[in-house]
């Protein structure tokens, strides 16, 4: 959904609707004017189960219909603002959150008040998220199942890509990490005992062949896979798992 004049009537046709995309251009002011119709129309929406933002600035009372919707699981915000609030906001369903591209201030915002309820957190280890973790205070997560960790800036330091790892290891529910960037374990410091939980890996090989060992890993993926790998090393790696793999699999 474009930044479009629209007519309640015509907001009322998303009643049906189970997800809701919002991307800004162009004047703030007026893409503002635009948005709150929208926003709130969406209490009267039964089944809106994702709400993704980009451009957005996002208001006090705004926020309030945000976290008060009962169905909404999946919040995707991308280079947004939300401000912090002074009034007691609803207790939030939202399990799965979405984060790119935005301030430290409004990461730390989100994911404090998500912080009992999210269980899927994806990240850009280009943005603020990580600082806000590390600079705000450790936020506990006690739900976070999956971290998924991408970079849309292909020349950012490789030090900010170790800091999103570094970061993360100190949660131990974490059970699914996807790392769908370029990095390798032996550039930082992670200990065999960190991620203990950790069931299934997504990443490149390079990293997996050290991040696998003596944890309790069934399954893997590789991500950015190459000709002059060494096959039998990421092979020797899985065969160190504390788990029993199916036959035939990996």
């Amino acid at each position: 959904m474009r930044s479009t004049r629209l007519k309640r009537k015509n907001l009322l046709h998303l009643r049906v609707a189970t997800e809701i995309h919002w991307s800004g251009s162009g004047s703030r002011s007026l893409e503002n004017s635009q948005l709150h119709p929208v926003l709130s129309v969406l209490p009267i929406i039964p089944n809106i189960q994702l709400l993704s933002l980009r451009h957005a600035d996002i208001n006090e009372a705004q926020q309030s219909i945000i976290f008060g919707l009962s169905t909404l699981r999946t919040l995707v915000v991308r280079s947004c603002g939300f401000h912090p609030s002074t009034t007691p906001i609803p207790h939030s369903h939202v399990t799965a959150l979405k984060l790119a591209h935005n301030d430290t201030q409004t990461s730390h915002h989100l994911l404090s008040v998500l912080a009992s309820t999210v269980e899927d957190l994806e990240i850009d280890s280009s943005d603020g998220t990580v600082r806000c973790v590390r600079l705000g205070g450790f936020i506990e997560l006690p739900k976070l199942s999956t971290l998924t960790m991408t970079s849309t800036d292909f020349y950012s330091e490789i030090v900010t890509r170790q800091e999103s790892l570094g970061t993360f290891k100190r949660y131990t529910s974490i059970t699914t990490l996807h790392i769908l960037f370029y990095l390798r374990l032996s550039d930082m410091s992670l200990h065999h005992l960190d991620l203990p939980a950790l069931r299934s890996l997504t990443c490149h090989h390079r990293l997996a062949v050290n991040l696998i060992p003596k944890r309790p890993l069934a399954t893997y993926v590789e991500v950015y896979s190459d000709f002059n790998k060494e096959p039998w090393r990421l092979l020797d790696s899985l065969s160190k798992t504390r788990v029993t793999k199916p036959p035939g699999g990996l």
